[in-house]
């Protein structure tokens, strides 16, 4: 079985790259619905309800992205994605033909920047999932 680094991986917005990103993390969740009764005899049952997903990133701040044609920067990502409340289609995956990759529409939940004294600037933020995950190839 072949192992890989985090390097591999990306997440494009709407075809782009989140600039300058040092880390990603996708969770998955399924959430339960309570179905215990009076014949339960006493222990919890469960059904299946609602399921999401949420991708978070970290990053380093360059201008430069913001400009780029190919990359989304983080004044990018306010603007489309809080101030202007849009929905982006999310790729989470690595950019070789035939690898899995999950594809969804999502809302930017959160962004922010932070600015150390004489330290490096980095951005972080939160994407949660609006319909379907799809899980395919990448072709």
């Amino acid at each position: 079985m072949a192992t890989m680094t985090g390097t591999s991986l990306l997440v494009t917005l709407d075809g782009d790259p989140i600039g300058h990103t040092t880390s990603f993390t996708i969770d998955f969740q399924h959430n339960t619905a309570d179905a215990s009764s009076r014949d339960s005899a006493g222990w919890t049952e469960l059904i299946t309800s609602t399921r999401s997903a949420t991708i978070s990133f970290e990053g380093l701040v360059d201008y430069a992205d913001d400009t780029a044609a190919d990359k989304k920067g983080f004044h990018d990502l306010v603007s489309e994605g809080i101030i202007n409340r849009g929905t982006f289609s999310l790729v989470y995956g690595t950019a070789e033909l035939g690898d899995k990759i999950f594809t969804v529409d999502a809302l930017l939940t959160s962004v922010s920047a932070t600015a150390p004294n004489e330290d490096t600037v980095t951005f972080s933020g939160s994407f949660a999932s609006t319909g379907a995950v799809v899980a395919s190839d990448n072709a």
